[in-house]
């Protein structure tokens, strides 16, 4: 086969038995499918030129993948986004990543028992999206060595509750999004060290008691999203540093900010039927 972009479904009665293929040419790879466990195809263990997978599971449980190593192989693999997959370890080995995605994933011990000081797994890694993986508490502190990564978005975490003092590390990350993570509570100290941060995106952060002392030492930043971020009750004296800022907000966060002359404000309305499902899920 000459195809160059695949797209495969698959019902839960599938039985993982795949007839033999060849296909050289491969470069996307789009795979649906319903089972609890799953096989991936064969060809992919020997397909050079395989430069992005996409799978969803549309099933009831996580999909776990019995052969997911066969991708180590897949040296130009360069974007993978996961939809209801449990996450298999191999997929640290995939070092040309550029994006990953995991959507309602879970990541288990993934990087549970990788030190801050391991070697950048994902070294070329410009863009990571992690979004309601559940079973996630802390930033993954290898993922701090990654000195490409400009876009970093971990959204619908609830049990997100850390970060080490490295991550300040990232020096090049452009775009932070930490919206409607609930146990978050405070953001690390070492985020002041972020020189080309110029989005922040809070927003939906209930338990957050506030800002991180040295938030005006970030200069390129332009924007932040605070609606929702009720448990913020001052900020520090270091904002005054801020210039150029848009602060997008409901009028309770507001308050607070229109002391200070240097930000403009953006006000949006909150739906008090939302913020009341927000915190019953707390």
């Amino acid at each position: 086969m000459q195809a160059r972009i695949l797209s495969i479904s698959t019902e839960e009665s599938f039985s993982s038995k795949w007839c033999n293929m060849e296909i050289p040419n491969l470069e996307v790879l789009i795979l649906n499918l319903m089972s609890k466990t799953y096989t991936l195809p064969h060809f992919l263990a020997a397909n050079p030129k395989l430069k992005s997978l996409n799978i969803t599971n549309h099933g009831l449980y996580l999909t776990e993948f019995n052969n997911f190593h066969f991708l180590t192989s897949s040296r130009n693999l360069t974007r993978i986004r996961l939809e209801r997959v449990d996450i298999s370890p191999s997929i640290l080995s995939l070092i040309s990543l550029q994006k990953v995605s995991l959507i309602m994933c879970k990541i288990g011990n993934t990087f549970k028992n990788l030190i801050t000081k391991t070697p950048n797994i994902w070294p070329q890694l410009v863009e990571i999206e992690i979004d309601y993986c559940q079973d996630l508490v802390e930033f993954p502190g290898t993922l701090c060595n990654s000195d490409h990564l400009k876009k970093n978005s971990i959204t619908n975490c609830n049990d997100l509750c850390g970060f080490s003092e490295e991550f300040g590390d990232l020096i090049n990350l452009e775009m932070l999004s930490l919206r409607s993570c609930m146990k978050l509570k405070k953001l690390p100290e070492s985020i002041w060290r972020l020189k080309n941060l110029s989005v922040l995106d809070i927003s939906d952060c209930l338990n957050l008691s506030g800002l991180p002392k040295k938030m005006g030492k970030l200069g390129c930043l332009r924007k932040i999203y605070m609606k929702g971020c009720s448990g913020v009750h001052e900020l520090p004296e270091s904002v005054e540093e801020l210039s150029h800022v848009r602060v997008v907000c409901n009028e309770e966060v507001a308050c607070k900010w229109r002391e200070y002359s240097n930000v403009e404000i953006d006000l949006v309305e909150e739906d008090p039927l939302e913020t009341l499902e927000r915190m019953m899920s707390l």
